[in-house]
């Protein structure tokens, strides 16, 4: 949907460094001679606040150093990697990590920790070949902040055509930049900066037999990148979630306080499996188009079962009163560490799967009038 398309490019931080300088000889000597990386931090005037060296590792941060910033003196880290991987740097206190590719060898760091984008790196080769690959989409960001621009303005005007007009050239604009996207990760198959791009910019827009080709393409050499790991791990799910195959069972709490499983619901009918939450304005906005549906097919052999990525029980139970959702509930009340969602890879809501009377996943991400006919081919 734009206004989701539109929100994620007005909150995402794009790794954008300036152009690296030239080593000194003693730099450069040090670089061909280091067996790891010497990272050197610059930071701004944020004396008695610690800086935290860090990793991201299947969705959880590890601590990899940290040092208390001092008046004057430059922040050192030392360490190794067994290849080039994206750290990052965090201030205490800051909600705003600086990411950049790092290496073995001497990197020096001016952060910005209000503003990353404006962070300055010189000595990671990886860096300066990812700066590179931004490049290729400078002429693309004017029109984008300009579209965005033009769609609040559209949407607080209440002119629909307009935005739709306007929706209509940014999915263009996101064309040619996954055309972009392919054509540079099958000209870089052996970089370390690959697995990064797909997994940021391509992950959620490729099928599964697109992501398992791309992936697939990848040489060998990065089998140990954590992004190559990830998304081989996601694909694996997939496939055993896909059209055709039977559903993978799950129990969770109904609001009630008891349990309730998949199994328990499913093979009596055509089942619609609906991944939502309280706080997700897409889901909540599409919960009226699914209670007109249940209320016409649910006596012809319909039903529905509502999983939550919901945190806050009060919010959940709320939302289910609120939006009249008269069908089976159930949630671990752990938000996007939700079991259900682990298990079947989801990584975006509103997410539906319908089951045929076999439990077998039939359609994924139907909705709206979509279902409905769905629906009325299967049961009129």
């Amino acid at each position: 949907m734009i206004k989701k398309r539109f929100f994620a490019y007005s909150v995402f931080i794009i790794l954008i460094f300036s152009t690296p300088a030239a080593f000194s000889a003693e730099e450069q000597i040090l670089s061909d001679t280091l067996t790891g990386y010497v990272l050197t931090v610059k930071p701004e005037d944020v004396s008695g606040r610690y800086l935290y060296l860090m990793r991201r590792a299947g969705g959880d941060w590890q601590t990899l150093d940290s040092a208390m910033v001092k008046p004057g003196e430059d922040v050192v880290f030392r360490g190794q990697t067994g290849h080039p991987e994206v750290l990052y740097l965090m201030l205490q206190n800051s909600g705003k990590p600086v990411a950049f590719f790092a290496e073995n060898a001497t990197i020096t760091i001016l952060p910005d920790f209000k503003d990353p984008t404006k962070t300055e790196v010189k000595g990671s080769a990886s860096q300066d070949e990812y700066k590179d690959y931004l490049a290729l989409f400078d002429s693309f960001t004017t029109k984008k902040q300009g579209l965005y621009n033009e769609y609040m303005k559209a949407r607080s005007a209440g002119d629909k055509q307009k935005m739709d007009e306007i929706s209509k050239a940014y999915d263009d604009i996101a064309a040619q930049e996954m055309d972009i996207n392919k054509d540079y990760v099958a000209s870089h198959a052996d970089s370390y900066v690959t697995p990064y791009i797909i997994r940021s910019n391509m992950f959620y827009s490729l099928s599964l037999n697109e992501l398992k080709h791309v992936v697939g393409e990848l040489d060998p050499k990065l089998d140990n990148s954590s992004f190559v790991r990830e998304m081989k791990h996601h694909i694996a799910i997939l496939e055993r979630v896909a059209i055709g195959q039977k559903f993978t069972d799950f129990k969770m709490p109904t609001p009630r306080g008891d349990s309730l499983a998949l199994s328990d619901v499913a093979g009596k009918g055509y089942l619609l499996v609906d991944f939502w939450a309280s706080w997700c304005g897409p889901c909540r906005n599409e919960n009226p188009n699914v209670v007109a549906i249940y209320d016409d097919f649910h006596d012809k052999g319909f039903d529905i079962l509502g999983v939550s990525f919901d945190n806050s029980e009060a919010n959940w139970k709320k939302a289910i009163n609120d939006d009249g959702l008269v069908w089976h509930q159930m949630s671990d009340l752990k938000g996007w560490g939700s079991e259900a969602g682990k298990l079947y890879g989801i990584k975006s809501i509103p997410h539906t799967m319908l089951l045929d009377k076999d439990g077998i996943i039939i359609a994924k991400n139907l909705r709206g009038e979509a279902l409905r006919k769905k629906l009325e081919e299967l049961l009129n």
